[in-house]
């Protein structure tokens, strides 16, 4: 298993992963703090995956929305050529 590289700091991605970190927040919160649409709060979280990153999504308790957080990064796969 590979280290997977952190984003810069100070960069919109570095924000965007330590929102996700801690119990977990919903994409309305993050639509709100990092002042973008749905599409690409969703974007940006597929992106944290393909780096490696393992998003966690906590189901939904009465009614509200579902919440998401960093878990623990994901073991790489290889590709074969």
């Amino acid at each position: 298993m590979s280290k997977i590289a952190a984003p810069k700091a100070g960069t919109k991605q570095a924000l965007f992963l330590r929102q996700l970190g801690g119990s977990g927040v919903s994409v309305l919160d993050l639509k709100k703090a990092m002042g973008w649409q749905g599409h690409t709060v969703r974007a940006a979280m597929t992106g944290l995956r393909k780096r490696g990153f393992q998003i966690e999504r906590l189901a939904p308790v009465d009614g509200a929305d579902a919440l998401y957080r960093v878990k623990a990064p994901a073991s790489r796969k290889r590709r074969s050529k």
